[in-house]
């Protein structure tokens, strides 16, 4: 199954998609959600992916993190930033859905593959993404910019 969350204008299109591929079974749009609803959609995921042509680091992509999930994920913008390639998921190159889907399809026919990535993926977002570090690194940042 894959879930969609969130609105935008791509709408009717994916709408339209789902129904000429007649995936309605399989395709559920679920559109805005609290910050809750997201966080149970994202606990009850495999995986998560990120096929972005243009993006910074991807809040959605960290909170995935964040609840242990592992990322396939586009090379876009920052993201290779966030996820090292084949250990908190994998980074595909742009516009390649065919390297997209063999690295779903690895998360799918390993369970073991899938849970160390999600687990490390945690971990990662523990270490380096925790709100604390962030506080500290930019105090130090602004710090070291002022005594210039």
């Amino acid at each position: 199954e894959y879930h969609i969350i969130g609105e935008g204008p791509e709408r009717q299109r994916i709408l339209f998609t789902i129904d000429d591929l007649q995936l309605s079974g399989r395709v559920k749009l679920h559109g805005k959600l609290t910050p809750g609803e997201v966080r149970g959609c994202l606990h009850q995921a495999d995986a998560f992916v990120l096929s972005s042509l243009s993006e910074g680091i991807s809040n959605a992509a960290l909170e995935a993190m964040s609840c242990g999930l592992p990322v396939v994920t586009t090379e876009c913008g920052g993201m290779r930033e966030a996820i090292t390639n084949g250990v908190e998921g994998f980074v595909v190159p742009l516009r390649h859905p065919t390297a997209m889907a063999k690295a779903l399809k690895i998360l799918a026919d390993d369970a073991e593959i899938s849970r160390r990535m999600g687990r490390l993926a945690r971990e990662r977002i523990l270490r380096d993404f925790n709100l604390q570090c962030q506080v500290e690194s930019f105090i130090e940042l602004f710090t070291s910019a002022v005594k210039k």
